[in-house]
C-alpha cells in the first residue's frame, strides 16, 4: 500500500515540478521586465487631429497622467506594466519642434531591460502591452504602429547601369551629350521655355537620399532637411542628386525641365538605402506646412496595405499637393506596379525607350491588390502616363559639373515632376491660388493630351506618352477655358476612356479584346478611374449617384451592364467604380445568322452614362464582340480563388534558383505572370474564364451546376487551403460530369520552407514562410482517387518530348507508385534534388514530371498533372522554354477534348437533380474524406470569423458589414460598439467597418476562415495584436497552472509532510 502511495505521490511530484517549470517559463518575460531598463523599443502614435508639437505633447502628457499609478518626471513617465515599471517617452520629432508645424505624429519610446530582449515578441508584449492597449483606447489616438514597421521599408526605384552605358559620363562641352535643345525637344518642353515659362513660383518637394553638398548648377534650393536617424542632408548615394537635377538643373548640357522651380529637399533615406514609414509621415506633414505644389517620390515597394502611409498620401492630395511617383523597375512583369504609384491619388509614371516603345525595365499594371477582390473585381489601370526613361542626362553627386546617363522609372517620375512645375508656372497667378490646380485637374490634362503608343496595352502605358506643351495647353483649357466652372459642363474624365472588346489589332485594350463574350460566359470586369477637375469641396468628395445603360445598336439590348463600388465617394477629386458586362441568356442563335468569318459574331455597342451629384455626367462608350456559345471542350475555367493574389504574408517564390524576388507576389493570374500561357490558349482556340470564389459557390441554388458548361478546370499553383466541399466538387466534375482537370503544382517541402525564414535587421522581426510553392496536400487529396500523387521532393530536370524541350526548376515530381495504368508520362532527365540551403544539389534518377491520364471515369473525364509552373510562368522569360511548355499544355488539352462529353449529356448528373442525390452511395468510390457530403450543400453556411480590432475603443461606432464569399453583395451588417472584438458571419470572406456617417472607417478587416481554410491577412493598424493575444493566453495559462499547483499541494499535504519527515530522518541516520 505504501509503495502504491509512493508511486502515486511520485506522479504528483512529477506533475508539480513540470507545472513549476512551465510557470517559470511563462513568467520569464515578466521577470525579465523587472531586471532593469536598458534597451528601447519605439512606436509611432498617430493622433486624430493635428496640433503644434508643444500642444500635441501636452495632450500626450494628459493622456499618460490619467494612467493608473503612473508617475511623471519632466518628459518621462513611469508606467506600471505587469510586475514591472517601464519608462515611457511620448514626443514629437526634433524637426517638428524646431519648425513648429502642425503634426499628428508622436514617437513613443518604451525602455526595456536588455538589448537582446528586443527581438522577443513575448517580452515586448509582457512589458508594455497594457500601455499600448491603454493608448489605443484614447479617443484622440488614431492608430499605433512600430517605428521600424515590419516589411514597410521603402525602396528607391533604381535601374542598374547597362553594360554599354556603364561609366559613360560627359562633362560640360562634351560632344557625347544630348545637346540641351534636343534634351528639351525630347519632352516638348522647349516650346514653353520659348514663351518664358521655366517653373518660376512653383515649389517642388523631393523625397529621396538628399542632395550633394555643393551643386552650383541647382540654384533654387530653399531648404534641406533630414528625417532619418542621420542628421546630415548630404546625398552619399547619388540618387537624390540625379532626381533633383532632372527637375531643376541649370547645367547647359544636362538642364532640368523646370530650372526656375524652387526645390525643397527631404532626406528620407539613409546612406545604406534604408527608410521607414515613420520617417515619411512627419516629413509629409512638413511638406504641407511648407506649401509645396508638387511632391516627387522616386521610390516604391510592394506593400500595398501600408495604411498610415496611404492615408497621408490621400491627405496630401486633398490639400492640393500633386504627388508623383515611379511605377517601379520590375518590368517587364505584369501586375508589378509599386506603391505608392499604384494609388488613385498619385500620378504613377512609367518609362519609354528612345524609340518610343515601353521600356523593358518599367513595371506594368494592373494593380495587383485589387485584381480579384474588392468592389471593382479587377486591377486599376496603371501607370497613369509614361515618358522617356532611358539615357537621361543628370548631374553627378561627386562631380557637380559632370553629367551622367541614367535610366529608370525614378527619373521618369522626376521628369514628370518638372513637367508639372512647368505647366503650373504657365498659369496666371490667380488661377494657381483659386484651388483649381489639384490632382484631378492635373490627371485630366495629362490624360487628354498624351499620345498613345502602338503595340502597348493600357496597363503598360496608361494614357500614353507625355507631351509637356500639349499638357500645359490642356490644363489652361480646363481651368481657364470658356466651359470651366459653367453649370452643366462636364468636369469628369475616365481612365480608360472607353472599352472596345473588338479592337483590331488587339493592343491597347488587351486583355479585354483577347476573346469575345457569349451566353453563359463569366462577366467581363474592368476597374475604371474617374477624375474631376472641378473646384471646391463639392467636387473633391462627390459621389456617383447612378448609372444608366443606353444601347445605341440593334444588339446592344443583349448586354447586361452593371457597376459596383458606387457607394464610395470621390476622394481628393479621384474615384473608381467596377464595370461588369455579360451577355443576356435570352440572346437567340438567330442573331448570328449572316455573320462573317470562321466564327459568326455580332457587335453590341452602347454608352454607360454616369451621373455625379445629379449635376454632372460622363459617358463611357462600350463595344463588345459576341460569338455563339462555344462547345464545352473549348471552355477553360481558371481557379483564381485559391491563388494568393497579393501575399499578405511571406509566401516564398516558386523558383528557388531565382534570387531576385523573395516572395511569390505577382498574383499567379492569367493576365499577370501567366499571361503567356493565356495568350497561347486563346490562340489555340480555347476560351479562358476566371473563377474567383470557392468551388462550392457553383452549387448554391437547386438545378444544374454551372460547371457543366465547362470541359476543363485549371488549378495553377494554388497556395490557399481547399474547403472539403471544394475537393468533392472537383472530384465530382471529373468522375460524374466527364470534365478534365489540369493541375499545375509547385514544390512543398517543410525542411526547405523552414530554411527560407530569416531575421530582418531593418524591421527586427523574424520572417517565416507560411507555405511552400503550392498546397500539395490539397492537390494530392483531389488527385488520389484517380491514382496520382505528388511527392515532397524538390527537383530540377530537363523534359523532352516530340522535339520539344523545356526546363523544370524546383518542381514536385509525381510519385512513381501513384501513376494510373495506361497513363502517358513525361520524365525529366539529368535531374538534381534540392536538399536545402546549405546542401549541394544531388544528382538523382529520372523523375516523372507530367502525367496525362485519359478516361479515368466512366463519364470520360481526364487528368493532366504537372509538377512545376516555371516553364509556363512569364516572369522567368530568361529560361527561353515557355513556348515548348505551352505547346505541351495545348497538346494535352486537344488530347483530352476527344473524350469530353457535350454539356447536354451531363444535365442528368448535375448538382441538385433528382437523378443524383448528394449523399448517394456511389459517391463512396470517389471520395477520400471522412465526412459525408451534406444532403443539401447549398444550404450549409460557411461559418467565418471576422476579427475586428478598432483603432480607438471609444471612437468607433456604426456597423461591421460583411461581403459574401460567393459574391460581393453585403449579406449582413452587424452593429458594433467600442468593445466588440469578434463577430460571426455566415458566407462572408471580406468585411469592412461602416461608421455612423455611412463611410468606411477602415480599409480592411481581418476575416479568418474556419479550420480547413487559409487566411493570411491581418487588419491594418493591428500590428501588435499577435503579441497581445499571446500575452493574454500566457497569463490565462499561468493562472491555471498556479491553481493546479495549489490544488496538488493541498490534496497531497499529508503525503508531502510524511515524505519530508522520512527525508529528515534519513539525513539524521546518515549523519550518525
Amino acid at each position: 500500500m505504501r509503495e502504491r502511495r509512493w508511486r502515486s505521490s511520485s506522479r504528483e511530484f512529477f506533475l508539480l515540478v513540470l507545472a513549476v517549470l512551465l510557470v517559470i517559463r511563462a513568467f520569464a518575460p515578466v521577470l525579465a521586465c523587472r531586471a532593469g531598463l536598458a534597451a528601447s523599443t519605439r512606436w509611432v502614435v498617430q493622433m486624430r487631429e493635428k496640433r503644434l508639437p508643444e500642444d500635441q505633447e501636452k495632450r500626450a502628457r494628459s493622456i499618460l497622467t490619467r494612467t493608473k499609478n503612473s508617475e511623471a518626471s519632466t518628459d518621462d513617465f513611469f508606467f506600471p506594466a505587469d510586475f514591472a515599471t517601464v519608462r515611457v517617452q511620448l514626443q514629437a520629432t526634433n524637426l517638428a519642434r524646431r519648425y513648429a508645424f502642425p503634426t499628428d505624429i508622436l514617437h513613443l519610446n518604451v525602455e526595456l531591460p536588455d538589448e537582446e530582449l528586443e527581438r522577443d515578441a513575448e517580452i515586448r508584449a509582457s512589458c508594455f502591452v497594457d500601455l499600448l492597449e491603454y493608448l489605443r483606447g484614447d479617443p484622440d489616438v488614431r492608430q499605433i504602429f512600430p517605428e521600424q514597421r515590419p516589411g514597410k521599408t521603402r525602396m528607391l526605384a533604381l535601374v542598374p547601369p547597362e553594360p554599354e552605358n556603364a561609366g559613360r559620363t560627359s562633362s560640360r562641352g562634351s560632344s557625347e551629350n544630348l545637346d540641351s535643345v534636343r534634351n528639351l525637344k525630347l519632352f516638348n518642353a522647349h516650346r514653353l521655355w520659348a514663351l518664358g515659362y521655366k517653373g518660376a513660383g512653383v515649389r517642388v518637394a523631393v523625397f529621396d537620399t538628399g542632395l550633394a553638398r555643393d551643386v552650383p548648377e541647382i540654384i533654387h534650393v530653399s531648404e534641406r532637411t533630414s528625417w532619418t536617424n542621420e542628421s546630415s542632408t548630404e546625398d552619399t548615394v547619388g540618387h537624390g542628386t540625379y532626381v533633383a537635377s532632372l527637375i531643376a538643373s541649370n547645367h547647359a548640357m544636362c538642364p532640368g525641365i523646370a530650372p526656375d522651380s524652387e526645390l525643397v529637399i527631404f532626406r528620407v533615406f539613409q546612406g545604406a538605402l534604408v527608410s521607414f514609414t515613420a520617417w515619411f509621415l512627419d516629413a509629409f506633414n512638413y511638406a504641407l506646412h511648407a506649401n509645396v505644389h508638387v511632391l516627387n517620390l522616386s521610390i516604391g515597394g510592394p506593400d500595398h496595405h501600408d495604411v498610415p502611409f496611404i492615408d497621408k498620401i490621400r491627405e496630401l492630395a486633398e490639400a492640393g499637393v500633386i504627388v508623383v511617383s515611379a511605377i517601379g523597375n520590375d518590368g517587364p512583369l505584369w501586375g508589378s506596379a509599386n506603391n505608392p504609384a499604384d494609388l488613385i491619388h498619385v500620378v504613377g509614371v512609367g518609362g519609354v525607350e528612345l524609340d518610343g516603345s515601353v521600356a523593358k525595365f518599367t513595371s506594368r499594371g494592373m494593380t495587383l491588390h485589387e485584381i480579384d477582390s474588392g468592389p471593382f473585381a479587377y486591377g486599376r489601370v496603371k501607370p497613369d502616363i509614361v515618358t522617356y526613361g532611358r539615357q537621361l542626362e543628370a548631374l553627378n553627386h561627386r562631380h557637380p559639373y559632370q553629367c551622367d546617363r541614367v535610366s529608370g522609372s525614378s527619373f521618369t517620375a522626376a521628369i514628370v515632376s518638372g513637367a508639372l512645375a512647368l505647366m503650373i508656372s504657365a498659369l496666371p497667378e490667380e488661377a494657381r491660388l483659386s484651388g483649381a490646380v489639384h490632382v484631378g485637374s492635373i490627371k485630366r490634362a495629362l490624360l487628354r493630351s498624351a499620345s498613345r503608343l502602338p503595340e502597348s496595352s493600357m496597363y503598360e502605358q496608361g494614357s500614353g506618352l507625355l507631351d509637356i506643351y500639349e499638357a500645359a495647353q490642356e490644363l489652361k483649357r480646363i481651368i481657364l477655358g470658356p466651359q470651366a466652372g459653367v453649370p452643366g459642363s462636364s468636369s469628369l474624365s475616365l481612365l480608360p476612356a472607353y472599352v472596345d472588346m473588338d479592337e483590331h489589332p488587339c493592343e491597347y485594350m488587351w486583355p479585354f479584346c483577347a476573346q469575345p463574350l457569349f451566353v453563359s460566359s463569366m462577366p467581363m470586369s474592368l476597374n475604371i478611374t474617374l477624375f474631376s477637375s472641378g473646384t471646391g469641396h463639392r467636387y473633391s468628395r462627390s459621389r456617383i449617384k447612378r448609372v444608366e445603360w443606353l444601347p445605341d445598336s440593334e444588339h446592344g439590348k443583349w448586354l447586361h451592364v452593371s457597376a459596383s463600388g458606387l457607394e464610395q465617394p470621390l476622394s481628393a477629386w479621384c474615384g473608381a467604380f467596377g464595370l461588369h458586362i455579360e451577355v443576356n441568356d435570352q440572346l437567340p442563335n438567330a442573331a448570328f445568322l449572316g455573320g462573317s468569318g470562321s466564327i459568326p459574331a455580332i457587335t453590341a455597342t452602347g454608352v454607360l452614362r454616369l451621373f455625379v451629384e445629379e449635376t454632372d455626367s460622363v459617358d463611357f462608350p462600350i463595344r463588345v464582340k459576341i460569338v455563339p456559345r462555344p462547345s464545352r471542350e473549348k471552355r477553360i475555367l481558371w481557379d483564381q480563388f485559391h491563388s494568393v493574389s497579393y501575399p499578405p504574408g511571406y509566401v516564398p517564390r516558386d523558383n528557388l534558383f531565382d534570387s531576385r524576388y523573395m516572395m511569390d507576389w505577382l498574383g499567379d493570374h492569367p493576365h499577370t505572370n501567366f499571361h503567356g500561357l493565356f495568350r497561347a490558349l486563346v490562340k489555340a482556340g480555347y476560351f479562358v474564364e476566371l473563377w474567383n470564389t470557392p468551388w462550392y459557390c457553383c452549387c448554391r441554388t437547386t438545378g444544374s451546376s454551372v460547371l457543366t458548361n465547362y470541359g476543363n478546370i485549371m488549378l495553377v499553383d494554388p497556395e490557399e487551403l481547399f474547403d472539403s466541399r471544394d475537393i468533392v466538387i472537383l472530384q465530382h466534375f471529373v468522375q460524374e460530369q466527364g470534365g478534365n482537370l489540369l493541375v499545375f503544382a509547385e514544390w512543398f517541402n517543410a525542411k526547405i520552407a523552414s530554411e527560407l525564414s530569416f531575421y530582418d535587421e531593418s524591421s527586427r522581426t523574424q520572417w517565416s514562410a507560411v507555405s511552400g510553392g503550392s498546397n500539395l496536400m490539397a492537390l494530392n487529396e483531389i488527385l488520389s482517387p484517380f491514382g496520382i500523387r505528388f511527392t515532397d521532393a524538390v527537383v530540377s530536370c530537363t523534359v523532352r518530348s516530340d522535339g520539344l524541350s523545356f526546363t523544370v526548376r524546383d518542381g514536385a515530381p509525381i510519385d512513381p507508385d501513384w501513376i494510373p495504368f495506361g497513363a502517358e508520362v513525361l520524365h525529366g532527365h539529368s535531374c538534381s534534388a534540392n536538399k536545402g540551403r546549405s546542401a549541394p544539389r544531388v544528382p538523382i534518377p529520372d523523375q516523372a514530371m507530367l502525367v496525362l491520364a485519359r478516361n479515368v471515369s466512366t463519364s470520360g473525364g481526364s487528368i493532366f498533372a504537372m509538377g512545376d509552373t516555371t516553364c509556363i510562368d512569364s516572369q522567368y522569360v530568361d529560361l527561353a522554354t515557355t513556348k515548348p511548355c505551352f505547346d505541351v499544355v495545348t497538346r494535352a488539352l486537344n488530347a483530352m477534348a476527344a473524350s469530353t462529353k457535350p454539356a447536354e449529356r451531363m444535365e442528368a448528373k448535375a448538382w441538385g437533380s433528382k437523378e443524383k442525390a448528394y449523399g448517394a452511395a456511389s459517391w463512396q468510390t470517389s471520395r477520400t474524406l471522412k465526412e459525408q457530403l451534406p444532403p443539401r450543400l447549398f444550404d450549409i453556411p460557411q461559418q467565418m470569423l471576422a476579427s475586428f480590432k478598432p483603432f480607438s475603443r471609444s471612437s468607433v461606432s456604426g456597423e461591421l458589414a460583411g461581403s459574401s464569399v460567393c459574391s460581393d453583395e453585403t449579406v449582413r451588417a452587424v452593429p458594433i460598439s467600442a468593445h466588440v472584438e469578434a463577430v460571426h458571419f455566415p458566407h462572408v470572406r471580406r468585411a469592412h467597418v461602416i461608421d455612423s456617417s455611412g463611410e468606411r472607417a477602415t480599409s480592411e478587416v481581418n476575416v479568418k476562415l474556419p479550420p480547413g481554410s487559409l487566411s493570411l491577412s491581418r487588419m491594418p493598424g493591428d500590428y501588435f495584436k499577435h503579441d497581445i493575444d499571446r500575452h493574454s493566453a500566457l497569463r490565462g495559462a499561468s493562472a491555471m497552472l498556479f491553481i493546479t499547483i495549489v490544488v496538488v499541494v493541498l490534496r497531497q499535504r499529508r503525503l508531502i509532510r510524511h515524505e519530508l519527515y522520512r527525508f529528515i530522518q534519513a539525513q539524521k541516520r546518515h549523519e550518525v
